[in-house]
């Protein structure tokens, strides 16, 4: 090679990689942009609640309702140094969330080329699914950042045999990034459990006995690191405790399977028949190019790759939802759980996609995408609970507060200056004792099931039996009603 050709590959090395920059930048400015805008919701609150002191006092908080503690733990110490403000709470998993993209970028490109890494990360970097949980101070973005990761790890054994050295530090690795995974969010099982599914018969069959002990290997050692948290919460609560998955209605099969057309193109933004429709046709034509590039390939490694990434897309869905009639609890909750196969998709199209047809396709899928985007940050909007707060203050008056669910009066009392009481039955009668007339204020989230919550329906019926009110503008999402109950009334 002379002078010229090394100047010209290096000239193209540079051109990639002010490429792949340029793609993080715009990643990072959906993710990080005014992430304080939207106050928290109820979830987020309890976030908060529970990160207030040290890691240790935040896995205590965990261990009482069995949630992963790691994410948890994290963020305690993350807000010691970043602060406590909404936006900075926010953060940590807006980090997690670039971090599975770099992790996306070098698996397709360690298995399809600088091309297909590109083509896998622009398409994650413009993915609302993946936007909207960076954008929440929660543990789904580090959850799928993690399955990522482990996925890598287990992909190197897939495509081909690392050496025996290098394959067991790919076990530490593995077994770091599952356990990892699952301490984070427990439905990152279902991808654990696929990589063994289909991994150990593929190893045996090939007779990769080494590879199959260092898979082994990665599964024992992400089993060691799980053992604490599991012995604590056998010891504490006697088991998984599974009463906080009761809300979750179980979803119909076709609104699990159409993930690919529904959650990836425009994540929580409400339902979209234009775009759903557009995604649907988009999407067929993506699978047709891969899978009759698929069918035609030559090459069996790169042919093994794209069938154990389509099967990390499917499987992990049908393991969540398909135990959950026999389990009696359904654990499938459509866009949480579609995040952690959201990235073995996503290299899916990276690696498969090749000629014109497909390029365009993928740019197709990527405009979708941006106007994904901008549906879902203008329909997937939480209650604006600094709004209520202005409210409350500008009313002039102190009511008595029953909100509808009961724990909504968390995240109110965030942007309160006097927390509002927690105010029960008992109260509403020593009240009524006291005073010849009170207000009671009724926060009620619209579209809320109360049949979730039948201990709090009869105080609130009591209330309301003192008559409908009046109405108090309030945020979207809210209806706020003022009773106020008189001695008068109640005889």
């Amino acid at each position: 090679m002379d002078e010229t050709d090394k100047l010209a590959g290096t000239s193209r090395s540079t051109n990639w990689g002010w490429a792949v920059a340029l793609v993080f930048a715009v990643a990072c400015l959906p993710r990080f942009f005014h992430l304080g805008w939207e106050s928290l919701w109820f979830d987020e609150a309890a976030t908060e609640l529970y990160t207030r002191g040290s890691a240790m006092d935040a896995c205590r908080a965990n261990l009482g309702d069995a949630t992963p503690p790691l994410y948890f733990a994290a963020l305690a110490v993350w807000r010691k140094i970043a602060g406590t403000g909404d936006g900075a709470l926010r953060a940590y998993g807006a980090l997690w969330s670039v971090a599975g993209l770099a992790a996306l970028w070098g698996m397709a490109s360690q298995f399809g080329g600088r091309r297909a890494g590109l083509m896998a990360l622009a398409l994650g970097a413009l993915a609302p699914l993946d936007i909207y949980y960076a954008r929440e101070a929660r543990p789904y973005g580090q959850a799928g950042a993690l399955c990522t990761l482990a996925t890598w790890a287990w992909m190197q054994w897939m495509a081909a045999e690392p050496g025996r050295r290098r394959g067991w530090l790919i076990a530490a690795g593995y077994g770091i990034a599952s356990a990892g995974a699952m301490l984070s969010h427990y439905l990152a099982a279902a991808v654990i459990a696929t990589h063994g599914i289909i991994g150990l018969p593929l190893l045996v069959r090939s007779r990769r006995w080494t590879a199959v002990a260092q898979l082994a290997g990665g599964y024992l050692l992400g089993t060691v690191l799980l053992a604490p948290w599991l012995s604590a919460l056998f010891l504490r609560n006697g088991g998984l405790r599974l009463d906080n998955v009761q809300w979750m209605p179980r979803p119909e099969f076709l609104r699990v399977a159409g993930f690919p057309v529904v959650d990836f193109p425009y994540g929580l933004g409400s339902f979209s028949a234009i775009l759903t429709a557009l995604a649907f046709m988009v999407f067929l034509g993506l699978a047709a190019v891969v899978v009759s590039g698929m069918m035609r390939e030559q090459d069996a490694g790169r042919k093994r790759v794209l069938g154990c990434l389509l099967g990390l897309v499917a499987l992990p869905v049908l393991i969540v939802y398909l135990p959950s009639p026999v389990l009696g609890k359904h654990f499938y909750f459509p866009g949480r759980f579609s995040l952690l196969v959201l990235p073995p998709m996503l290299a899916f199209v990276g690696v498969g996609v090749t000629g014109r047809r497909g390029a365009v396709l993928a740019a197709a899928w990527g405009a979708i995408c941006v106007a994904g985007i901008v549906h879902q940050f203008r329909t997937a909007r939480k209650t604006d609970w600094r709004e209520f707060a202005r409210v409350l203050t500008a009313s002039g008056v102190t009511p008595r507060v029953l909100f509808y669910p009961h724990y909504n009066r968390i995240v109110a009392n965030r942007y309160l200056e006097k927390p509002l009481p927690t105010y029960r039955a008992d109260d509403f009668a020593a009240d009524r004792g006291r005073f010849v007339s009170f207000p009671v204020w009724m926060v009620t989230q619209k579209n809320f099931p109360l049949a979730l919550q039948p201990g709090e329906i009869a105080m609130r019926e009591k209330v309301a039996g003192f008559g409908r009110g009046r109405a108090i503008p309030g945020p979207e999402g809210l209806e706020i009603r003022e009773i106020m109950v008189t001695k008068k009334s109640d005889q």
